[in-house]
């Protein structure tokens, strides 16, 4: 579920097995409550800005819940971002975003990560798709 993790929304994401994506630390804590209440392990992901500046925890946050990845028990299935430029091959903000994301994204030791959208899928020359 791309929308984020709303408050009193777990129980709705459970019953239709639905993982979401979280993008910010007060849907993190949301999801925490969530799952320490129920026991719920279906996993989320993390979304990560790398430069959209729209969407997504800043690199600074991610950063901040890298121990909690390192503890275990996490409940975070996926690290993800999403490009800002990707319709135009060349634009130098899908390098700088690549970077970013390959840098936070190491961080993350054993969570698959993906960064992309369908354009970015499309225009990336095979080496250095993620």
């Amino acid at each position: 579920m791309l929308n984020g993790f709303f408050q009193n929304s777990g129980d709705s994401y459970a019953n239709i097995d639905a993982r979401p994506v979280i993008g910010d630390l007060n849907e993190l804590a949301e999801w925490d409550v969530f799952c320490r209440r129920t026991g719920w392990a279906g996993g989320a992901a993390i979304h990560i800005d790398t430069g959209i500046n729209r969407l997504g925890l800043t690199v600074t946050e991610a950063q901040g819940i890298v121990p909690r990845i390192v503890a275990g028990d996490h409940g975070i299935t996926l690290v993800m971002s999403h490009l800002a430029c990707a319709e135009t091959l060349n634009h130098p903000l899908n390098a700088k975003q690549l970077a970013a994301f390959r840098e936070i994204a190491s961080l993350f030791s054993g969570v698959p990560a993906s960064l992309s959208n369908s354009s970015g899928v499309f225009s990336a020359p095979p080496s250095s798709s993620t």
